[in-house]
């Protein structure tokens, strides 16, 4: 006898999340997730790189934005929402788990996101997009303590960034 029960194996879905920093090559690995934050839906996406050379120095690039099913453009620029939450984007300096040095987008032309959804047949979700920015270091991390650290000048320009990422949903 067969069994008609048995289901097809699902395709491995190829994740990146890759951009330029200041015109270098750049990658990591990513995580988008869905939550609710009392009644507002909450996107975060963000992908820690690593060189191995500088281990255990690590970059983060990420935006945490309140989402809206209607649109695909965001704001990187960081500012505050009604719940008390800020939306927009970073980019993080860190040493094993100490952080070196934060940086904010500043007003630039090239601050951009930009997300797409895409329902998968195994109902999960992909979300897809591109991304560039322009950030400055919080002047909280521009102190003698951490600048003898940081790896990255004042001022970061990331661009031609994008991801591919499967989304996690989360209560």
């Amino acid at each position: 006898m067969f069994n008609t029960d048995k289901k097809e194996p699902e395709p491995e879905v190829k994740q990146y999340f890759r951009a330029e920093v200041n015109g270098e090559s750049w990658s990591g690995v990513p995580r988008a997730v869905l939550s609710n934050l009392g009644d507002l839906p909450w996107f975060s996406l963000y992908a820690i790189g690593y060189d191995s050379t500088k281990w255990p120095y690590s970059e983060d690039i990420g935006f945490s934005i309140h989402f809206n099913s209607e649109e695909s453009e965001y704001n990187v620029i960081r500012e505050p929402e009604e719940n008390g939450r800020t939306s927009g984007a970073y980019f993080v300096e860190s040493d094993g788990d100490a952080t070196i040095a934060r940086y904010e987008p500043i007003p630039d032309s090239i601050n951009t996101l930009i997300i797409h959804l895409e329902k998968m047949g195994n109902e999960k979700e992909l979300v897809t997009g591109t991304f560039s920015m322009k950030v400055a270091i919080d002047p909280r991390y521009d102190n003698e303590y951490t600048n003898g650290y940081r790896q990255q000048p004042d001022t970061v320009r990331i661009t031609n960034g994008e991801f591919r990422v499967l989304l996690e949903e989360q209560e």
